[in-house]
């Protein structure tokens, strides 16, 4: 993810977000806010306005979170998971990586991944027509 950040090339504004730790939910909310670019393959601000309008940001939350994830690994137990499943990806997206995804596909059995053109971390919001396309071509192979 660093090597992905200095590819970007973000403000110094998203860096000092990404630096920050907030302590109160505003504080969080104002830091999200401020990077909200980087999810984005071509950042709308209005966009992402009405995508998170009805977020509630918790500090308290997101840090128990990356406490949970520090020793989280389901590596080891992909192969178990025996059911179809579509693994969608934004080809700029900035935290799961196209080379993560396919990491990911190859550890499930039954998997299958779709790339989506010009779009970050939310296909759903920023390529819709893409996103539904992937997902109904998917389903209808399930039947």
């Amino acid at each position: 993810m660093q090597a992905n950040l200095q590819r970007l090339r973000p403000s110094p504004a998203i860096l000092a977000a990404l630096a920050a730790e907030p302590t109160t939910d505003a504080e969080f909310q104002q830091v999200l806010q401020t990077i909200t670019p980087l999810y984005f393959h071509t950042y709308d601000p209005h966009q992402a306005e009405r995508a998170f309008q009805h977020v509630i940001w918790s500090v308290t939350a997101n840090q128990r979170g990356f406490e949970l994830m520090d020793r989280y690994d389901m590596r080891p137990y992909l192969p178990e998971i025996q059911v179809p499943t579509l693994c969608l990806v934004g080809d700029s997206d900035f935290l799961a990586l196209v080379p993560q995804v396919q990491l990911l596909v190859q550890g499930l059995p039954q998997a299958e991944m779709v790339v989506i053109e010009q779009c970050g971390h939310f296909p759903f919001i920023e390529q819709p027509a893409a996103f539904l396309q992937a997902v109904s071509a998917w389903f209808k192979q399930q039947v």
